[in-house]
């Protein structure tokens, strides 16, 4: 089996922005992203946090992200998207949480030219006084040779079809 391909050196994740301010903030703590709501939204795109990255897409290459959610209470119909347009949505109001209950997602992409360099999340839907914590946050070039073996304890086996995600709670 071949070896998973390594994590590229400096991968990194800043906070570039999060909207709208006085209803969510966001703290970086280590590798971790520390998100408190104070009110609730009422609807998508009304709680974002918008995370800057260093990968640069190539639209020949293919690449893989992940990330872990955990909560103190339980949140519907949280959003996920990247890419160069910002107009690429992996999860619309798709991801449920459980309180206190981590998580878990990876999705296999094909890339596209570009560089747009965000990561956003939306808890719109998200209620009042919540706290969420993302970690685990991994956005790398990724082999398809490599799938079933990438992820290891996580993950026994993931599709690269480029639509093909794989969700999982612990």
């Amino acid at each position: 089996t071949p070896a998973p391909d390594p994590e590229p050196e400096g991968t990194t994740f800043n906070i570039n922005k999060v909207l709208p301010p006085e209803r969510v903030t966001a703290s970086k703590s280590g590798d971790d992203f520390n998100v408190k709501i104070a009110s609730w939204g009422g609807g998508q795109w009304q709680g974002q946090l918008w995370l800057e990255h260093n990968v640069s897409f190539e639209n020949t290459k293919t690449y893989k992200v992940g990330f872990t959610l955990t909560a103190d209470k339980d949140c519907d119909k949280i959003t996920f998207k990247t890419d160069e347009n910002q107009g690429e949505v992996y999860e619309n109001q798709t991801i449920n949480l459980t309180a206190s209950t981590p998580y878990h997602y990876e999705k296999v992409f094909k890339g596209q030219s570009g560089n747009n360099k965000l990561t956003v999340f939306d808890f719109g839907w998200v209620g009042e006084n919540t706290n969420i914590t993302i970690s685990d946050l991994t956005l790398v070039e990724f082999s398809p040779a490599t799938a079933s073996s990438f992820g290891g304890e996580h993950i026994p086996f993931l599709a690269v079809d480029g639509n093909t995600g794989t969700r999982w709670q612990a």
